[in-house]
């Protein structure tokens, strides 16, 4: 039977990939968590973060966005959902 990877060590893992990325390692272990976590957003003021984010958004697997321009897009899109139908 084999060896079960557990989440620390998936964690780990995909941290020390992050890293090699250029993600300094704390910024590294967060994204790995959310991602392991099944967030769907990864809110930072970070923008150095963000900007390696962008860069490397295909190879992440979770959303790292800007907490207020995160915001406003949920709010924008609730005041579209507001709206009454055209008839």
């Amino acid at each position: 039977m084999g060896q079960r990877e557990t989440d620390t060590e998936k964690i780990e893992c995909r941290a020390k990939e992050l890293g090699q990325l250029g993600f300094k390692a704390y910024d590294a272990l967060h994204l790995a968590c959310a991602e392991e976590g099944k967030a769907q957003v990864f809110l930072t003021t970070d923008d150095r973060l963000l900007r390696k984010a962008k860069r490397y958004r295909s190879l992440l697997h979770v959303r790292v966005e800007n907490p207020v321009f995160w915001l406003t897009g949920v709010r924008d899109s609730e005041d579209t959902h507001d709206e009454p139908e055209p008839n």
